[in-house]
């Protein structure tokens, strides 16, 4: 109950609306002359990019379909009823996730003005810093350049949309509050956001520290009592090492809303004499925190030879839980062996010459550039902030590198079948996911989708901390996608 409690006063909602609070008080009035009104209906725009005219027309819970004759105009469509709705939650996510948070909102510590919770004494130059050693964008840009010429087509048609609807100058109250000016939105932003969103949604290597952390405080007699199941061959110690790493990687979850008492996931698919109905039922739960905004946006799409409607991450033009006129999908969390944590001797790896160093400037607001270390050993980058020759941690997960999720997005809003589900999913890298499956003829189906690392000793997986020269959890490769695990069924009368 006092956990329960503490979550809720400590709550997103809470904490935005008493930093909302603290600001509006301030506020001159002349501020809120460009407040973004609630999408307003029988209004006529024009904007440039279009082939022809699109419909955003909403239901009665305000649920944006978005009508248009090519697929262009409808992921155009898209972006603009999205950034329309959630223009702040997109811009702050694509700002965090590019570690430029300090650019907009300073090198400030921890106060009740911000709308996200950060530890005491910590900054945003610091998550800036933690941020840029993950290297998401490069990951995002990399991917951009590997994706098929209709799935950057899509992207760049569903930047043009978001942009379109910052050009009309209204702005949500938040922004206004804060004093925050939306940048450009690209194509590679929300290939940017899937990435973030992703990293946090993988948990093995948070629970390989704090497995570390717990074996340098207790026995191993206690230590294999706490955790009977795990192979105990995590390497203990490190941490002042570990605690910096899930003190930023929980910062980080808390500016994305990917932060909260969630913990597991489900979705199943029901054949159609199992329901009051006569019809499959398929549901996802994938148990996201509830914040405001929500971490998903409802949307239908039609035009361009698709026609579906679901949910997903604002800023991201797909529908990884949703249906079409054919068959109906859903995902949960895949819990796959994706990611690898090492404590490393950075004085050792220096002597040895196989640290590189390169810097990234972080600009602040109101104050001085800083510029920072990014330190990469042979295995990751080293993301606890150490720079001299302490102990420190690096990390590897399978989405740091290019990936072809909007292709199998858009193979996703196609599916009409089994084989293209599998298919649209083999395209997919991270995070490892669960997709259940069921269409009109009744067929239902799983299919488990991701990168899944290769190491020399199977024994070893992601809940391991190990040291940085240990041979058994050096990565070689990924597990190939036509080796992931499917299941299909056929109708029962």
């Amino acid at each position: 109950m006092l956990l329960a409690l503490r979550e809720a006063v400590e709550s997103r909602p809470v904490r935005t609306v008493r930093a909302l609070f603290l600001r509006a008080k301030d506020a001159a009035p002349k501020v809120l002359e460009t407040l973004g009104r609630a999408p307003s209906r029988g209004r006529e725009e024009r904007v440039r990019g279009l082939d022809g005219a699109v419909t955003i027309a909403r239901d009665a819970f305000g649920v944006p379909g978005v009508f248009g004759g090519s697929l262009a105009d409808v992921a155009f469509g898209m972006g603009y009823a999205c950034a329309e709705d959630r223009l702040f939650q997109m811009d702050l996510m694509r700002v965090a996730l590019r570690g430029e948070l300090a650019s907009v909102l300073g090198a400030r510590p921890v106060d009740d003005a911000l709308p996200f919770r950060l530890p005491r004494g910590a900054t945003l130059v610091d998550l800036d810093a933690f941020t840029r050693a993950l290297g998401f964008r490069g990951a995002a840009e990399a991917s951009y350049a590997i994706a098929s010429a209709e799935a950057r087509a899509w992207l760049d048609a569903y930047a043009a949309g978001v942009n379109a609807f910052v050009a009309t100058g209204r702005r949500p109250l938040e922004s206004l509050l804060l004093d925050l000016e939306p940048g450009p939105f690209t194509a590679v932003d929300s290939l940017l956001i899937g990435k973030g969103v992703a990293f946090q949604l993988g948990f093995a290597w948070r629970f390989a520290l704090t497995y570390a952390r717990i074996a340098g405080v207790v026995s191993a007699d206690k230590l294999r009592a706490l955790l009977p199941t795990h192979p105990l061959t995590v390497t203990a110690g490190a941490a002042d090492a570990i605690e910096p790493v899930l003190l930023h990687a929980r910062m980080l979850a808390d500016v994305l809303g990917t932060e909260g008492l969630h913990l597991g996931s489900n979705a199943f698919a029901l054949a159609a004499h199992r329901t009051s109905i006569g019809r499959p039922i398929v549901a996802s739960d994938p148990h996201m925190p509830l914040h405001a905004p929500d971490v998903l946006w409802e949307v239908r799409l039609r035009g361009g030879g698709i026609d579906a409607r679901g949910a997903t991450i604002p800023g991201v033009p797909g529908l990884p839980i949703g249906q079409n006129a054919h068959a109906a999908w859903g995902m949960t969390a895949g819990w796959g062996d994706d990611s690898q944590v090492w404590r490393e001797d950075l004085g050792a790896l220096r002597k040895a010459g196989r640290l590189e160093v390169t810097h990234e400037t972080i600009a602040v607001r109101g104050g001085d550039s800083r510029t920072v270390p990014v330190v990469r050993t042979p295995r990751g980058p080293i993301v606890s902030g150490a720079t001299g020759d302490e102990q420190a941690i690096a990390l590897r997960w399978c989405g740091d590198t290019a990936s072809l999720e909007t292709d199998g997005s858009l193979a996703l809003l196609r599916a009409r079948d089994f084989d293209d589900l599998r298919a649209a999913a083999r395209l997919h890298s991270a995070p490892t996911l669960n997709f259940v499956f069921a269409d009109r003829e009744g067929h239902l189906g799983w299919c488990w989708a991701g990168r899944v690392a290769r190491r020399p000793d199977p024994g070893v997986t992601s809940l391991d901390l190990l040291d940085g020269e240990d041979p058994r959890g050096q990565w070689v490769g990924v597990i190939p996608r036509t080796s992931s695990r499917s299941r299909a069924t056929r109708p029962t009368a």
